[in-house]
Order: C-alpha cells, then sequence, then structure tokens
C-alpha cells in the first residue's frame, strides 16, 4: 500500500522585492498568497513593488499607483511518495530459505520479529506458533513499536483484506512442553486444560506505544507461575509501561499465580477492540481475565465470560485507575470473595 501525503512546505523565508513594470495600457496580473489574514491579490496596471508578506490582511485588488509589500513565506506544495511497508511472512515452521519474502520462505515468527524494523508489517499464517522450546519458561512473542502483527492468513493471500482471522485461527500457544489437554484444536478452553511447563508469558508489549499492533489471534496456554514477582502475573499478555493497539484477539486458558490471567497491565494503558476473555484464572489473588494497576485500558467490544479469581475480580480487576469500557459485556465470571 502506498502512502500518500500531500502537504505545503512553507520553507522560504526571506525579504523579496520584486519590482514589476508595464506599459498603462497592457494587461497582466501578479498574485500572492498570506499565511494568515488569507487569500490571494490581483496587481493589473502600473508600476508596483511586490514582497511576499507574513500575517498581513488582505489588501484587496491593485490597481495603478505604486504599492510595497515587504517579507513574508512563499508557498512550495510538494508531494511525498512513501514507500509501501516491508511484509514479513510467518508460519509455523519455516518454509523455503526462510527469509519472510514471501509464503514460500516464510519465516518463523520469532524470526520476524526480530527482522521487523519500525513501519513493517507482519503476516503470520494460520496454524499454532510458539514462542520457544520446552524448558524455555522465559519464551514470549515481543511486541515492538511501529510493528503490526496480522493473524488469520491462510498462506497465499497478496492484500493485508484477504485474510480471514475467524476462520483462519492464528494461535500464539504457551504449551511449550506440549503436554496440554485441549483435546487437539490446540487452544485451551479452560485454564484446567494448562499442564506442565508452559511459558510464563505468551505475549508481552512492555515499554510500547499505540503503534505496537497485534491483530487476528488466539491468545493461549500461557502459565505464569515463576519465581519472579513478575513471572507470577500476566499468563496470556504482559504489559508494564506498555500500550499496545489489540485487535480482533482471544485470551483463552491461561493462568496466573497471583493476578491477571488474561492479562495484566501495570502503568500501562492499552487500547483493546473486539477482544474475548475467557477460561483465564488468576490462582491466588485478582483479575482472572484482566488486571489493571495504575492503568487505563480502554476497553471496546470486549467479552469477559467464564473467567475466575481466587480472591477478588473474577472477570476484571482494577486498582489505581481507570478502565473505559464501552459496549462490551461481563457475565458468568466468578470470584471467591467479591467481584465476579
Amino acid at each position: 500500500m502506498k502512502g500518500k501525503f500531500l502537504f505545503t512546505a512553507l520553507s522560504l523565508l526571506f525579504l523579496l522585492t520584486l519590482t514589476i513594470g508595464a506599459a498603462a495600457q497592457g494587461g497582466y496580473a501578479v498574485n500572492w498568497w498570506t499565511m494568515d489574514g488569507g487569500g490571494a491579490i490581483a496587481s493589473s496596471g502600473g508600476s508596483y513593488n511586490l514582497g511576499g508578506s507574513i500575517g498581513q490582511a488582505d489588501a484587496g485588488a491593485l490597481s495603478g499607483g505604486s504599492y510595497a509589500l515587504t517579507g513574508g513565506f512563499w508557498g512550495v506544495v510538494l508531494e511525498i511518495m512513501l514507500p509501501p511497508p516491508v511484509i514479513h511472512y510467518a508460519a509455523p515452521s519455516a518454509a523455503g530459505n526462510g527469509d519472510c519474502s514471501d509464503w514460500a520462505n516464510a519465516c518463523t515468527l520469532q524470526t520476524a520479529l526480530t527482522n521487523a524494523v519500525s513501519g513493517d508489517e507482519i503476516w503470520v499464517k494460520a496454524g499454532v506458533h510458539y514462542p520457544g522450546l520446552a524448558g524455555d519458561r522465559l519464551a514470549t512473542f515481543a511486541l515492538k513499536n511501529g510493528v503490526a502483527l496480522y493473524g488469520g492468513f491462510a498462506g497465499s493471500e497478496t492484500a493485508r483484506d484477504q485474510r480471514d482471522w475467524q476462520a483462519n485461527l492464528t494461535i500464539l500457544s504457551g504449551d511449550i512442553d506440549g503436554n496440554d489437554t485441549h483435546g487437539g484444536n490446540f487452544i485451551n478452553e479452560s485454564y484446567t486444560q494448562t499442564a506442565g511447563d508452559n511459558a510464563y508469558h505468551v505475549v508481552t508489549g512492555s515499554g510500547t506505544d499505540h503503534t505496537a499492533v497485534l491483530d487476528g489471534f488466539v491468545i493461549t496456554a500461557g502459565k505464569a507461575e515463576g519465581d519472579s514477582d513478575a513471572d507470577k502475573v500476566g499468563g496470556g499478555m504482559y504489559l508494564d509501561n506498555g500500550s499496545p493497539t489489540l485487535r480482533n484477539l482471544t485470551f483463552s486458558g491461561n493462568l496466573a499465580y497471583w493476578r491477571g490471567g488474561g492479562m495484566y497491565n501495570n502503568n500501562s494503558s492499552p487500547t483493546l477492540t473486539n477482544i474475548t476473555f475467557s477460561g483465564n484464572k488468576a490462582t491466588l489473588y485478582y483479575g482472572g481475565g484482566m488486571y489493571n494497576n495504575n492503568s487505563s485500558p480502554t476497553l471496546t467490544n470486549v467479552t469477559f465470560s467464564g473467567n475466575s479469581a481466587e480472591s477478588l475480580g473474577g472477570g476484571i480487576f482494577n486498582i489505581n485507575g481507570v478502565a473505559t469500557v464501552i459496549n462490551s459485556t461481563l457475565g458468568g465470571n466468578s470470584a471467591s470473595n467479591n467481584g465476579g
């Protein structure tokens, strides 16, 4: 896709004196424009001394006599053609030479994330993508500023709008040791299907802003039960000072020992649109679906169902912050104390 930006570059700031002489019977016009004060002026007949002006109100039509207008901006219209974004093609297993250049040579998602720079897109083929190998519980898919990840591709598309993220399920799974009891579709419908030594956080986005985009994925089988405090929260997604743009996602069957089974936000303001949280669990404390601390997430068309917390906030738990919730649904969530 070619980006096209049209703007007026007012780059020539100078004092200009333009002397125009002509016979009184001749016909000609000189047009000039100002930035504010606006408009144009047409001159005819006589002899004129013209310069640009900044902020001078319209002088109207000039006819005969002698005039002097000094200093100003002269406008230049430039059309800049930006190159299309670089697209990295990712698949569950590398194909061809694995250089990410097209579907026939798709790389793994981790390789694509490593290679991508701001302005790039990553198109991800349907199937199951793991952040690392068995035993590497710190492995995670780390979002990057300026990089947009799109799931839902069958693996033959030539345009992004050809993808179907609902039909072509693109799964980001923390089941790195491959022993969860998901029944064969590789999606944990419930945290109870999580087994063994899964990745602590399937996705992380700390330090990101809204230019980091994740769109069209299922995030499942995260299991945050590590030794450090950070590895006890955010099984599906962990954000610390991160505010990515999240669209068309499902957080399903993720687990955190302390807080935020599906998603953990600390000092973060992510934007979530068309998201489902289901079957996630906070084993000891708060926020089975989502936990927010000092955070201001914006949720539009978000559904929380079947999530649970041992203490408070089965669906969502907020402290020291305000979540903006628009056209969203919370139902069928549970907590042992309050806030199911």
